[in-house]
């Protein structure tokens, strides 16, 4: 049990994080980890979703709009290029990879990602190519209130210039299951299922 709830509040902390990094983070065997995410994908308290061959797990009540966004930032390169286009707006490609600190292949294979997300476009302006995020405030948000779950300089550089956008207070954390008498357990209990660790 006490493995279900260290996995529970390192998704809380972290969402969007895929098994090996749970598993790397909580020093977990891979497949004491995968039973106890199976367990709380049934009870419905998490919810995953399949990208690129990864399971990223999120709690069942973080809002289904942001999971794909968020999950491509946990990508140091898509976090590069979303801060570089919040901080400098529409960017060329060129521009952009200096900016990113990208090769423009690396940069061209993430903005076919971004693109095929509708989290960027490309749009031509007369002679010019531009690339731009389609929600820069959304991206801006995702970064600000998750900037814990993301160890990276660029983020930190963003965090210290931006002022431009206050995050809104977390909403309260869903309670996984009631308990005796219907009253709700501590935010921090998930439910109890035979322990596999």
């Amino acid at each position: 049990m006490e493995n279900r709830r260290r996995i529970y509040d390192l998704i809380r902390r972290s969402p969007g994080i895929h098994l090996r990094e749970i598993v790397r983070q909580l020093a977990l065997p891979y497949g004491t980890a995968e039973y106890h995410l199976r367990v709380l994908e049934q009870e419905e308290i998490v919810r995953a979703v399949v990208e690129d061959n990864f399971r990223r797990y999120f709690l069942a009540e973080f809002a289904f709009s942001d999971r794909a966004v968020l999950g491509l930032l946990r990508k140091r390169p898509i976090r590069r290029i979303a801060v570089a286009l919040i901080e400098h707006g529409e960017m060329t490609h060129q521009d952009l990879a200096q900016a990113a600190g990208l090769k423009p292949s690396t940069l061209s294979y993430h903005l076919q990602r971004l693109e095929s997300a509708k989290v960027a476009a490309v749009v031509r302006k007369g002679r010019f190519t531009l690339i731009q995020l389609a929600d820069p405030k959304l991206i801006a948000r995702l970064i600000v209130t998750h900037q814990v779950s993301f160890a990276d300089a660029a983020v930190d550089r963003f965090l210290d210039t931006w002022s431009g956008f206050v995050p809104p207070a977390p909403p309260p954390t869903a309670q996984p299951s009631e308990g005796p008498e219907g009253s709700a357990p501590p935010v921090d209990e998930v439910p109890k299922k035979p322990d596999a660790s």
